[in-house]
């Protein structure tokens, strides 16, 4: 009878239910590596399918590859078929797995950040045999664009950077102003204590004067000018929303000439109704 029928159904059901959850939504594996510093490094590796790109995804400063953005994006490139690598980067600490807050003593420095990228790049391409597209989200756009001045982007097809922002603005950010005077002042009188300084929208980020500027260098002319020099490789994705990323910084973008797609709508970090958009933006400079 009909019970009989329910029964023989119901295992089969759940068998469905079971391969159905397995197959949607994208599987990471988590890669373990050394930093140069001797830190243990951490990343999701998505494994694609044969003949799509390699693609290296690095998120914003003080973020995680879980900051949903990265981790949103990660996942629907993979279920295009591409291969996609999202490290965290150390920061300084042993398997990092949260943010870290502004208000953190800060022992990293931006060319740590950059030192793990070489790391990662390295085996991502030996390990897919190609070389790599990097693509950042806000300020981890600046680690890739530093990473490709210094290795002539040798491995790199493609780099795309999104909400592609400067860390300091000091010309019109007199707080910002006044936490670089500070900062050169402890330098040249070799004071390499901890202090408090003003960093992009961190207003209190105690580090050292060396590590602040490090970071407070990446100003908008550092930042067009390393972009420029890359122009016919870059392309950069902007949300007309982006309340960080001001008109006089899209306009100058466009006067050297790099490549911008702008998404009606956006913001800094793609919410809910943008996701979409944005991995269809990316996908579309994937397969130019």
């Amino acid at each position: 009878g009909l019970g009989d029928v329910y029964k023989r159904q119901v295992p089969r059901l759940l068998t469905g239910f079971i391969l159905l959850f397995a197959f949607s939504g994208s599987y990471a594996e988590i890669i373990e590596l050394n930093s140069p510093d001797d830190k243990t490094i951490q990343a999701e590796f998505f494994q694609g399918e044969p003949g799509y790109k390699a693609i290296l995804l690095l998120h914003g400063f003080l973020q995680t590859n879980q900051f949903h953005t990265v981790k949103r994006l990660a996942e629907a490139l993979h279920d295009s078929g591409y291969t996609v690598l999202t490290p965290t980067l150390s920061l300084g600490l042993d398997k990092r797995i949260q943010s870290l807050p502004c208000e953190a003593i800060h022992t990293h420095n931006f060319e740590n950040d950059r030192a793990e990228i070489d790391v990662w790049v390295d085996w991502l391409t030996e390990k897919t045999g190609k070389n790599v597209t990097l693509v950042g989200h806000s300020a981890g756009s600046l680690t890739l664009l530093e990473y490709m001045r210094i290795n002539q982007a040798e491995k790199v097809d493609l780099g795309i950077l999104i909400s592609m922002a400067y860390l300091s603005d000091s010309e019109n950010n007199s707080m910002e102003k006044q936490s670089e005077a500070k900062a050169r002042q402890a330098i040249a009188s070799g004071d390499s204590g901890i202090s408090n300084y003003h960093l992009a929208f961190c207003q209190t980020y105690p580090t050292t004067a060396k590590n602040f500027m490090s970071y407070h260098e990446w100003n908008p002319k550092k930042l067009l000018t390393l972009t420029s020099q890359f122009s016919d490789k870059v392309n950069v994705i902007i949300g007309t929303e982006d309340v960080r990323l001001k008109q006089i910084w899209r306009d100058r973008l466009e006067r050297e000439n790099i490549p911008v797609t702008y998404i009606p709508g956006a913001n800094h970090f793609f919410d809910q109704a943008h996701e979409f958009d944005l991995s269809e933006a990316v996908e579309k400079l994937l397969d130019s």
